[in-house]
């Protein structure tokens, strides 16, 4: 009885204090709503699309807009994939509401006007997820005729631990893709599918893809006469590796071939598919400091320098304008050219940084062009 009485207690206690932990979540959680607007290139003319990147921007920029100076400086990247995983599941909801007030077309930029909620309380969680400092793509397509390509998990691990691990370590941010060319219509001109491309870059909003494509055929099959009455006793396999790398032109919107090259290699096993593995795996480690040096030189290209000229602050204020822009997405640096002029390193299109800018708050935007911009600081 006594047992029983004491269990008692002690689930009363339990009760009484998981509601008390439920009525201080509730007090502590606060919910912010903003306005905000999301830009997205429509150069491809594809409204869809478009919102789709318009709508994940807006959704960012509400974020950056309620946690301010605490979100990283580096790169944020997103794809409606990441999105739901994310803010959906991984952070419970950090954007609690989504209304959307106003969406347009503007020449050849989709733009759209939301009321956006945001969970402070979830904020330090969602930031440390989707902080990065750039997004690289790497797509190993097939031309797959003669049935040797492996499976696509055995790719990917391939890809992750020669070339991907590299990119890892110079905090790149790396997603692995594998397709078959039967599946993406080529362009015979250019010998790549643009749309598979740009299909890539708007899902993970990435900066740079690396597009490898594969093509291996048999050259000497297990039994084929190799002169002198012999018969050979294994299959031999010969790889073509061509690759691309491709950046999005920020001025422009234009998609623009970095860099390209291609190799060879031939192996040999009694196994067909154990010898294009072998050999797969060997030109992808041949070349993995090729692309990684192409990558950072090209993610080094897109890269603008803008000058941002702010009238109204003093210099006391110079150090803390400077630490505000620097919050701001795809901001890679900021340097004080002059007490009221700053030279920003963006790896975006640049009217996204008058965009977060106006946004933002704070600033009232003056002019802006493809190489600065000028403001007002309100106080």
């Amino acid at each position: 009885m006594l047992k029983m009485r004491f269990f008692i207690n002690l689930l009363i206690i339990f009760l009484v204090i998981s509601a008390i932990a439920v009525s201080t979540s509730a007090a502590l959680a606060k919910e912010s709503c903003v306005e905000v607007s999301g830009e997205a290139s429509n150069a491809l003319k594809d409204p869809g699309s478009s919102k789709m990147e318009a709508t994940l921007r807006a959704r960012m920029a509400a974020v950056d807009q309620v946690a301010g100076v605490d979100i990283s400086s580096k790169t944020k990247v997103l794809n409606s994939e990441l999105l739901d995983d994310i803010i959906v599941k991984k952070a419970k909801g950090v954007v609690t509401g989504f209304t959307l007030i106003d969406e347009k077309q503007n020449g050849d930029s989709y733009i759209i006007k939301a009321k956006i909620c945001v969970e402070d309380s979830l904020l330090t969680d969602f930031i440390t997820e989707v902080s990065r400092n750039s997004s690289v793509v790497v797509i190993v397509e097939f031309d797959n005729k003669n049935r040797l390509a492996p499976a696509n998990d055995i790719v990917m691990e391939m890809i992750k631990t020669t070339i991907g691990n590299k990119l890892l370590d110079k905090e790149f941010n790396v997603f692995e893709e594998v397709t078959s060319s039967e599946r993406s219509a080529k362009s015979d001109e250019k010998g790549y599918s643009e749309e598979l491309v740009r299909r890539y870059m708007r899902e993970y909003l990435a900066n740079v893809i690396v597009l490898i494509t594969v093509t291996g055929d048999t050259v000497v099959k297990q039994g084929d006469d190799i002169g002198y009455g012999l018969t050979s006793p294994f299959n031999t396999v010969k790889l073509w590796l061509n690759y691309r790398v491709f950046s999005n032109n920020n001025l422009t919107g234009k998609l623009q071939v970095g860099r390209s090259g291609s190799e060879t290699a031939k192996e040999t096993s009694p196994s067909e598919k154990d010898a294009f593995i072998t050999g797969l795996e060997k030109l992808s480690r041949r070349i993995s400091n090729k692309i990684v040096t192409i990558v950072s030189d090209t993610a080094k290209k897109s890269e603008s320098r803008l000058k941002v000229k702010i009238s109204g602050i003093s210099p006391d204020q110079t150090l803390a304008i400077k630490s505000v822009i620097q919050s701001y997405p795809w901001v890679i640096s900021v340097e004080e050219a002059a007490m009221d002029t700053f030279i920003v390193v963006y790896n975006e299109r640049p009217v996204y940084l008058a965009n977060s800018m106006a946004n933002a708050g704070g600033f009232k935007i003056n002019s802006f062009d493809g190489s600065s911009i000028t403001a007002d600081y309100i106080k």
